[in-house]
């Protein structure tokens, strides 16, 4: 993905850019991913009427993306797809553009982009290693006199960020020993983290809202460094080095990297290991930096290694980078840190622009020569660490009580396929239509989500329900869909001809940019108190053909890139004969109080910015019970949970 180079980021989108996202949004966002998009960053279910209908994709994102333009929380929505989307896709590369400030019409520009990278990087390691990497990544800010973002960094331990020394050279000064100390406080610098989409953050960090997480410096913040060397990068430059790595390891007031890295909990943050042996021979490595140019949101590029500088302590790349990308992360296609980027190479090899950063493994050694002490345990591995909140707004969370067996099956189902349908059956107010919500938060946004709501499922033809599923989902094929033949059953048609068609268009349907299979369906068959669903003709055996039920001596259609959550009161209501699937019955889901303690403590963990008081599950299961004796008509969880947002609506006011 090709980085912003030396734009500057603006302080809010004109129109047409504001046109361009909807133009992306509605080309690479089925219709429930985007109402779940406006929903969770505005906080409110704004969409829910729109969501009940079959209509005008496009319409609907110009929709949403005015309503989250007129909140002020566009920048909020880029920063939460920017989190959950596929990074190798056409969704990442058109935010990239849009920021930029270019036209989404440069086609050349995206066939380019799906040839370059799609072939070599587009794999579930470099999906789960990006996301590793990108949330330890920082800005970095410096206060008096400059006031605005200088760099990039990266952790390396829980509290500890490593960027170059020239980045902060003048909060530094070199006495007669040679000895580098701190010439500044750590409350002038600042580290950014999550700053993904514009507008920038203020530097110092204001009072005005932003989708980034500061974090201060320490009081005694320089933990170790070592000089830049003169004319770095150039023919001038010294092809003897003596320690002159620029490097600063900069001590946070706060161990950042032990905490969740989203307000909404989940996987931690983590840090980078730093390897004290890289490959320099090898010359196919990519290599990709992480950076903010010219103190814009996060980007990357991606690169080929190319060689050693003359003194060998440095490696060259063909990565694009600018001013404010020194201090940003170089890793390799599996994550893993090559260097630390510091400066542009002058002149090019081969045609190619150079760029060049300091070999990760010789700072590492000349840390440890150094006998510098700096706490670093091993990073933590890449979890299914659940959610606290439906939302990451610290100041407008939506609880989530348990529903831990519910979150199990779901990404059991969703890797393995096996089987494909997950139900889950209730009482009225027991949160079997939460599992909806709960379903696009645990998977994410990159993940197709199409729902049927039981008005729905009462008046759709077989036929209508497949071309909707179709149109939302986007799926292009070459075949037309097959009309029922006259001389034959209907059965034939819904059971072996249509399924056997929508096989064919997923065949069919194999352009480079697709968003990642599999499609998940939700069929929601909970009506109200005293009422009853009727299926629209043929529909219900036609769903369960579709789930993977089949007649003895019949041929099974395999549909692998569908999985379903079917919801309902009670399973009578649904299509489950011969259909292959796994329960949860939140009937027998009463764990309210262990439920309870575990949200508290996951969420003050996530956005408390100070040690959780002594609460131990017992108090906690007592303050769960009070609240359960409250509840009154209201069904418990959903009474807990508002008792719980309430709570920490006021820890959060009392830290100010």
């Amino acid at each position: 993905m090709t980085s912003l180079g030396n734009t500057e980021p603006t302080r809010s989108m004109d129109q047409i850019q504001l046109d361009n996202l909807a133009r992306l949004l509605a080309s690479s966002l089925n219709r429930g991913n985007l109402i779940w998009l406006a929903s969770t960053v505005l906080g409110r279910d704004v969409l829910e009427e729109a969501g009940n209908d079959i209509g005008d994709v496009s319409a609907l994102a110009r929709r949403m993306v005015a309503a989250l333009n007129e909140a002020d929380r566009v920048a909020d929505a880029i920063s939460l797809l920017r989190r959950e989307a596929h990074p190798n896709s056409y969704l990442a590369f058109g935010l990239n553009r849009i920021l930029a400030g270019h036209s989404l019409d440069d086609a050349e520009a995206l066939q380019q982009f799906v040839n370059k990278h799609q072939p070599f990087l587009c794999s579930s390691t470099f999906q789960e290693s990006f996301g590793r990497v990108s949330r330890t990544v920082c800005a970095i800010g410096l206060g008096r006199p400059f006031n605005e973002i200088r760099g990039s960094g990266f952790l390396i331990a829980p509290d500890l960020v490593m960027t170059n020394y020239h980045v902060l050279e003048t909060y530094l000064k070199v006495d007669e020993t040679g000895k580098i100390e701190a010439n500044a406080p750590g409350d002038q610098i600042f580290c950014y983290f999550d700053y993904l989409s514009t507008p920038a953050p203020d530097v110092p960090p204001g009072k005005s809202r932003h989708a980034s997480i500061p974090v201060q410096a320490a009081e005694n913040w320089l933990v170790h460094a070592r000089k830049s060397l003169p004319y770095d990068g150039t023919a001038n430059s010294p092809k003897e080095v003596n320690r002159e790595y620029d490097y600063v390891i900069i001590r946070l007031e706060k161990a950042i990297g032990n905490r969740p890295a989203r307000r909404g909990g989940g996987e931690e943050r983590g840090w980078l290991a730093l390897p004290t042996a890289i490959d320099v021979l090898t010359t196919n490595v990519r290599v990709i930096v992480h950076q903010h140019p010219g103190a814009a949101p996060q980007h990357f590029d991606i690169g080929d290694y190319v060689r050693l500088d003359p003194s060998s302590t440095r490696v060259w790349y063909s990565v694009s980078t600018a001013r404010g990308s020194s201090g940003g992360a170089a890793v390799d296609s599996e994550g893993h840190l090559f260097a630390l980027h510091n400066a542009e190479v002058e002149g090019t090899a081969g045609g190619k622009r150079l760029n060049q950063g300091v070999r990760i493994d010789k700072i590492a050694q000349d840390i440890a020569g150094a006998a510098v002490f700096l706490g670093v345990g091993t990073p933590p591995e890449s979890s299914s660490s659940q959610f606290w909140s439906l939302n990451d707004d610290a100041t407008n969370p939506e609880p989530i009580l348990g529903r831990g067996a519910f979150r199990e099956l779901l990404a059991e189902i969703h890797e393995s396929g096996k089987p494909r349908v997950l139900v889950v059956t209730g009482p009225m107010g027991s949160g079997v239509r939460f599992s909806g919500r709960l379903l696009r938060r645990t998977l994410g946004a990159h993940v197709p989500v199409v729902q049927f709501s039981p008005r729905e499922l009462q008046s759709l033809s077989p036929q209508q329900f497949l071309r909707a599923l179709i149109d939302e989902v986007g799926i292009r094929g070459n075949t037309p869909m097959p009309p029922q033949n006259p001389n034959e059953t209907i059965q034939k048609w819904l059971r072996l001809d249509l399924p056997q068609w929508l096989f064919k268009l997923f065949d069919e349907d194999k352009r480079p940019e697709r968003r990642p299979y599999p499609v998940w369906i939700i069929i929601n068959a909970v009506v109200g108190a005293g009422e009853r669903l009727l299926w629209a003709e043929n529909l219900k055996d036609f769903v369960a053909t579709l789930s993977g039920a089949h007649d003895p001596g019949q041929i099974a259609i395999d549909l692998p890139q569908l999985r379903w959550l079917y919801l309902a009161e009670n399973p009578e209501t649904l299509p489950l004969s011969g259909v292959e699937h796994r329960r949860d019955d939140l009937a027998n889901d009463q764990a309210y109080e262990s439920d309870f303690a575990d949200c508290f403590q996951s969420a003050w963990h996530a956005i408390i910015d100070k040690e959780a008081p002594e609460h131990d599950r017992k108090f906690l299961a007592v303050v769960a019970r009070h609240s359960m004796a409250q509840a009154g008509t209201e069904p418990v969880r959903k009474f807990l949970a508002n008792s719980l947002r309430e709570m920490l609506l006021i820890a959060l006011e009392d830290q100010g």
